[in-house]
Formats: structure tokens, C-alpha cells, sequence
């Protein structure tokens, strides 16, 4: 219920440091024996879901001296993950000729999928239809303090 899900989300900060994350590995557990939280496997009920979310920066700068980041949000990390797979299940299957055929061997996400929509594509749906979208906001420059902070 809200309740459970409140707790959920207030006992699991981000943890700080590995002492951080031994603690909190820690509190997760008591919480599974207690039955407030799911059982390994199962993932966070929705309401504990829904209080989540993700935010970060991308910053780089190119070999010329010009700045750029991405500004990506999406829902939180269940959510996404199940989202991304789909989305690069569904290039594969649909836009295999999009893809770089030179390309092989272990790659990353940005060289295999490169020359595909897997950008528009999780962009487009939200989980299940009905959560929060994944958002890549493409911007010149370094991100300002005042918008990171």
C-alpha cells in the first residue's frame, strides 16, 4: 500500500559509499524478512515505483574545445530497464538493415545501435503505456549550476 511504499522509498537512499550500500543491502533484507519488501526477483510494488525517478548529466567536450551535454529523466530504474530491453528488442527485430553491419564483436549502445530510431523509440512509450517517459535532451555548452544542482 502508500504506506509500504513511502517506507520503501525513505529506507533506500543512495548510498553514499560500500559502507553505505552494506547498510542498506542490510535494511533491505530485515525489510524482506518483515514482508515489506519483495521477495529477490520480484522487483518494487508500483506505488514504491511510481515515488522513484532518474535525472542525470552528460557532459563532454569535443576535440575542438566545444562543450555539450544531454540532459536525460525517465521513471526509476525498473521501469527504464524494462523499457530499454523492449526498445532494443524492437531495433533488432525491425531495423536490422539500419544498423551498422561493419559493427561487431562486444559493443556498446551507442555504436550498435547507432543509425537506428532506439532514441525516438523510448522516448515514445512510457511503462506500460501509462508511466513517465525516458527524456534525452541534446544542449550546447556545459549544463549550468543552478539546472545540476
Amino acid at each position: 500500500d502508500q504506506k509500504e511504499a513511502e517506507y520503501a522509498a525513505w529506507a533506500n537512499p543512495v548510498p553514499a559509499d560500500l559502507k553505505d550500500t552494506m547498510k542498506q543491502a542490510k535494511t533491505m533484507e530485515e525489510m524482506r524478512k518483515k514482508g515489506v519488501a519483495p521477495a529477490v526477483g520480484l522487483g518494487p510494488p508500483k506505488e514504491a515505483r511510481a515515488l522513484g525517478f532518474m535525472e542525470s548529466y552528460l557532459v563532454s567536450e569535443a576535440e575542438d574545445g566545444h562543450w555539450g551535454h544531454v540532459h536525460f529523466t525517465g521513471p526509476e530504474g525498473y521501469e527504464a530497464t524494462a523499457i530499454t530491453c523492449a526498445m532494443v528488442a524492437l531495433v533488432l527485430l525491425e531495423e536490422k538493415e539500419a544498423l551498422s553491419p561493419s559493427a561487431c564483436g562486444v559493443l556498446t549502445p551507442a555504436v550498435a545501435l547507432h543509425g537506428s530510431r532506439f532514441v525516438e523509440r523510448v522516448q515514445a512509450h512510457g511503462f506500460a503505456k501509462t508511466g513517465p517517459k525516458l527524456r534525452f535532451e541534446v544542449r550546447e555548452g556545459k549544463p549550468s549550476e543552478e539546472e545540476v544542482v
